[in-house]
């Protein structure tokens, strides 16, 4: 059975435990669109990098939003 890639913001609750409510009040707070369909592709990018490394900073897997890009984009 063929299954549908799940939409951004389920993929970044799952990893980080936020909410959606958490990640719309996160969205809105950096001046992105509150609703994911209004995100262009670039924005959906930035959007999620941002989350995940503000998360990962407060997990404490890295000490700087830069070190955690550095470490993502060899992903």
């Amino acid at each position: 059975m063929l299954t549908h890639p799940k939409p951004l913001l389920d993929k970044l609750c799952e990893v980080t435990g936020y909410t959606l409510l958490d990640l719309a009040g996160f969205a809105k707070d950096e001046g992105y669109p509150i609703r994911p369909i209004l995100l262009s592709p670039f924005q959906k990018i930035q959007f999620r990098n941002l989350v995940l490394c503000y998360w990962a900073i407060k997990e404490g897997y890295f000490t700087s939003c830069a070190r955690a890009e550095v470490e993502f984009i060899k992903l």
